[in-house]
């Protein structure tokens, strides 16, 4: 028999962390040419015609208006073995210079930046954006998608899952 708890912050992130999602580093360049990127578990697929794609965003997030305001963004899919690279993106303390400094990017006629070595790059044009609470619902259309043989990274209970870690 569940225990129904009044709904505090951390009653609902625990909770939530029971939801294992996929991992994927959202990455697009800036105004001035840079690479930004940023770590998150809630892409989720929305439409097959047209193909379109969901995330969100923090308002707190250092990159949310950089990614708000971006024309076009790649997403990776991050593979089990790249369960360091997803921590350095998702942490805070790393310039965005920092996150690219040693990562392998694939080229792409798109100019967006995809990491190497995930199992499912899709290139999306920024489709419409919502604000719901302390985020934003980004909606993006894909326009180009690789993918390859591969079990991806999953994130569950604040940890990796089939990782190597």
């Amino acid at each position: 028999m569940s225990i129904y708890l009044p709904i505090t912050r951390e009653n609902f992130l625990n909770g939530m962390s029971n939801l294992g999602s996929g991992v994927c580093v959202i990455a697009c360049r800036t105004d001035s040419d840079e690479s930004a990127g940023l770590t998150i578990s809630s892409l989720t697929s929305v439409s097959l015609s047209p193909p379109l794609i969901s995330w969100n965003l923090a308002w707190a997030s250092r990159s949310s208006e950089t990614f708000r305001a971006a024309r076009n963004y790649g997403v990776s899919i991050l593979s089990n073995r790249q369960a360091d690279l997803a921590t350095s993106f998702a942490n805070s303390r790393y310039s965005q210079k920092e996150r690219f400094e040693h990562v392998n990017l694939v080229d792409n006629p798109y100019g967006v930046p995809l990491i190497a070595g995930a199992v499912t790059h899709l290139v999306c044009s920024n489709r419409s954006q919502y604000r719901v609470g302390d985020h934003t619902l980004l909606v993006g259309e894909v326009i180009a998608c690789s993918y390859s043989e591969g079990t991806s990274l999953i994130y569950r209970s604040r940890r990796y899952l089939n990782s190597d870690l």
